[in-house]
């Protein structure tokens, strides 16, 4: 059985979508009556088409919501129907085999899936045993890397990664470790370095050169706890002390005072917040760096901060464009305006701000996450609007605001400096 899964690109265009083809294999195989109901999602090709549905800005999940759409869409084809997944093709009564393959030009890529039924349902990739909310991730995060990978081997090696090691590791070798502990009552969010030791083996740099080595389990376990807010196991709610005594005791009976209070500095160098500001401040110093006659930052005088805030002027082909923080408190999934230039304010024209310029706006463009920096939020439109001829086509709202012939601001009379 051939099948096709469909995946739209997060924008406000319906017809752009990544897809993947591969053929699916049912051991034992379907009966009538279930080949049937599955005929039913067959295309003009042929293909039983799985249809995965755009994201919306309501969705919950905050982590990977394109991950969580393709999880929900691939649930009646491959995992056997239960109380909450009663339009299931398969039944947990019987012991199933899947196979997925797909060719590539340095040959196939084979993912099989075992489902052992008895008194309990029991899961396995390629022989390993996995939990069920394992197999389902990577189940989904497999047929989404098919969109994009064009070789056999890359797959191999995605698929052994993710089976040696748990998603929420994966997400924290990508992106640090988060960890909450109390300090004079204070709640201090900080993110850990992490790296990868050996195969079931991850380090957390806790202080300044002190990795504290921790499975692969115990992290996943670690994570779950402070990051998800998972409150079932108390172990991991303990001060930075003490998760030294219990990952490596010997440094623990080593540490000295002094030592300890380098490790709390350390700590609070790198709390979340702070971090997401610089990296976010960095992304913009670089990305203007890199395109000078693009982007353009500068200061922005904005209603309920004592500071100046940073906002950005965009050069792009169509016309030039303000990106400034949001008055007031954060608005989620728009907290910056995009305002689109047409030409000089009649009332000053004196060109050192942007509200002495005429402009429409604001132009609604919405982040799928709601949790995103403001640098990262300006970050994202910049690089949409730097290219506006084809991002026209992806953002409705931008083509009703572009003016007739564009007007390019005066960098020079721009009220502070660049950065």
């Amino acid at each position: 059985m051939k099948m096709k899964m469909i995946v739209p690109t997060p924008d406000d265009r319906r017809d752009s979508y990544h897809s993947t083809s591969f053929l699916v294999r049912y051991m034992p195989q379907l009966s009538e009556f279930q080949r049937k109901r599955i005929n039913r999602y067959m295309n003009e090709r042929g293909e039983v088409q799985i249809n995965v549905s755009a994201i919306h800005l309501t969705h919950s999940n905050k982590e990977d919501p394109m991950l969580a759409q393709v999880k929900k869409s691939i649930n009646r084809y491959f995992f056997p129907r239960t109380r909450l997944n009663q339009s299931a093709f398969i039944r947990d009564s019987e012991d199933t085999t899947i196979m997925l393959t797909r060719k590539y030009s340095d040959g196939p890529f084979t993912f099989l899936m075992q489902i052992t039924s008895g008194s309990a349902t029991y899961y396995s990739i390629n022989g390993k045993r996995q939990s069920r909310e394992a197999t389902h991730n990577i189940m989904a995060k497999i047929l989404l890397k098919m969109c994009f990978s064009t070789s056999a081997s890359v797959m191999y090696e995605y698929l052994s990664m993710l089976m040696e090691v748990p998603a929420r590791v994966v997400h924290a070798l990508e992106n640090r470790t988060v960890y909450k502990f109390y300090d004079e009552g204070r709640r201090i969010e900080v993110r850990l370095n992490t790296k990868r030791i050996s195969q079931k083996e991850c380090a957390l740099e806790i202080s300044d050169s002190l990795w504290l080595p921790i499975s692969n389990k115990d992290l996943d376990s670690f994570i779950k706890y402070h990051r998800e807010d998972n409150q079932r196991n108390k172990k991991w709610n303990v001060a930075p002390i003490n998760l030294i005594r219990i990952l490596n005791p010997e440094a623990y009976y080593k540490m000295a005072a002094s030592t300890q209070n380098v490790m709390n500095a350390f700590l609070m160098q790198n709390r979340t917040q702070k971090l997401v500001e610089e990296r976010a401040q960095k992304l913009l110093s670089e990305m203007t760096e890199k395109f000078p006659t693009k982007l353009f930052t500068y200061k922005e005088p904005v209603e309920f901060q004592e500071k100046m805030a940073t906002a950005m002027l965009v050069s792009g082909n169509l016309a030039d464009y303000f990106i400034v923080p949001n008055h007031g408190t954060s608005r989620g999934h728009q907290n910056v305006s995009v305002f689109v230039v047409h030409g000089p304010n009649t009332t000053h024209g004196e060109g050192f701000t942007r509200k002495d310029y005429a402009t429409r706006g604001p132009v609604c463009i919405d982040n799928i996450h709601n949790n995103s920096s403001i640098g990262d939020q300006i970050m994202s439109r910049a690089l949409a609007l730097m290219n506006d001829e084809a991002a026209v086509n992806a953002i409705h709202t931008l083509r009703t605001n572009l003016p007739p012939e564009p007007y390019r601001v005066d960098r020079q009379r721009l009220r502070g400096d660049s950065e």
